[in-house]
């Protein structure tokens, strides 16, 4: 089989632990293009904070295509124009974020590439109460770590938008609980999974990576058996399964290793997309 494009996850396959993109991650996309295979990045991350690492990769080019929000949304990444663009009903975005305020969750929502926190949430000096000192631990962690700057508002209730996505950030034990207890709540009314152990994500019920994928093959004329497909986490399942290959990196979660058709020896700190490259490619 003579496989015609590589879909990448981002975090915890191609980049390092240290989220940065290494020199041989560069190499391994310059080796595909020469072969004229495609190199397709699938993340649960917003078109904004794809970017430097599209930059980074030589992909910001004409006929050159990025899957942001878990399959949520497909653009060009050359022009930024949005191919799809699901979302969140605005209706039942609010009755699930009714639910984690009762239970205590610290939520935020992304309406595209915008990241909103209520102002509320703000923790706030108990000598002075005008004074801000921050935000909760889960939510300043994950600004942090994705670079995305945040939008303050008084109230969720205040966006008239549908979402694109509600992300909840923090202690693991807290958020398996959290699944647990929002289970019926989203059952088959909307996707509810881990992207990372201290991230637990509630998007689209028709908003996945395998759908993105397929989609995108279909834009394409690409089968989806001519596709490998690189993961390490839950989110990642979905491609992994559509794919011609699906492989899991040595990192990743059981839940990506448990559907994978390859495993590979290396982590994304030993440049697995190099193994899979030379096996596949």
């Amino acid at each position: 089989m003579k496989y015609k494009m590589l879909v990448s996850d981002l975090d915890g396959t191609i980049l390092s632990g240290a989220s940065k993109v290494t020199f041989e991650a560069k190499r391994a996309v310059e080796i595909l293009d020469k072969k004229g295979v495609r190199f397709v990045l699938c993340s649960g991350r917003c078109m904004v904070t794809m970017r430097p690492f599209e930059n980074e990769l030589n992909l910001c080019r004409p006929d050159q295509y990025s899957i942001a929000f878990n399959g949520g949304m497909i653009y060009e990444t050359g022009s930024g124009k949005r191919l799809s663009d699901i979302r969140l009903p605005r209706d039942l975005s609010m009755e699930i974020l009714r639910v984690l305020r009762r239970l205590g969750a610290d939520a935020t929502v992304y309406i595209g590439d915008k990241l909103f926190v209520e102002r509320n949430s703000i923790r706030q000096d108990p000598k002075d109460m005008n004074k801000l000192v921050g935000l909760p631990e889960g939510i300043e962690v994950y600004t942090k770590s994705t670079g995305m700057p945040i939008t303050l508002v008084d109230d969720f209730d205040d966006l008239d938008e549908d979402f694109s996505k509600i992300l909840v950030s923090g202690d693991s034990d807290k958020l398996k609980v959290l699944d647990i207890e929002t289970a019926d709540l989203a059952g088959g009314r909307c996707g509810k999974f881990f992207s990372s152990n201290w991230l637990l994500e509630y998007c689209p019920i028709n908003a996945h990576k395998g759908l993105g994928v397929a989609t995108l093959c279909e834009r394409l004329g690409i089968a989806q058996s001519e596709v490998v497909a690189m993961g390490d986490y839950s989110n990642d399942v979905t491609m992994l399964k559509m794919a011609g290959i699906g492989v899991a990196v040595a990192n990743a979660n059981p839940d990506a290793k448990a559907v994978a058709d390859y495993i590979t020896k290396a982590s994304n700190d030993e440049n697995a997309i190099l193994e899979v490259i030379h096996r596949f490619f």
